[in-house]
């Protein structure tokens, strides 16, 4: 059972937007290919845990945030993600892009 459910996406125009799911193990389900069919450019996702009840906050919170504030400043998501990779090295192993890697997003 998962919080979301592909179904949801249904004729949902996605074109356009990157998506960067927090949950765990969202890179081995089918919902990044299911926002992709749904027009997003790209989806990153994580191929293990990313939450740690010791810290309270999983480290994908953190991880989007400098992901995002990469995007914003117009790098494109293979940057960004490298970005993220230098500041958090260890937590950012375990997120893969799916889709453009070279997108970025207009502001």
């Amino acid at each position: 059972m998962t919080a979301f459910s592909g179904q949801r996406l249904a004729g949902l125009d996605l074109s356009g937007l990157v998506v960067f799911m927090e949950g765990c193990y969202g890179a081995e389900t089918t919902l990044p290919e299911m926002f992709r069919q749904q027009g997003a450019a790209a989806v990153i996702a994580s191929k293990e845990a990313t939450n740690n009840r010791k810290f309270r906050v999983g480290p994908a919170g953190k991880l989007g945030k400098v992901f995002v504030s990469s995007l914003l400043k117009g790098n494109d998501i293979d940057l960004s993600l490298y970005n993220v990779k230098e500041k958090h090295a260890e937590s950012a192993k375990k997120f893969v892009i799916f889709g453009d890697s070279r997108f970025r997003i207009s502001t």
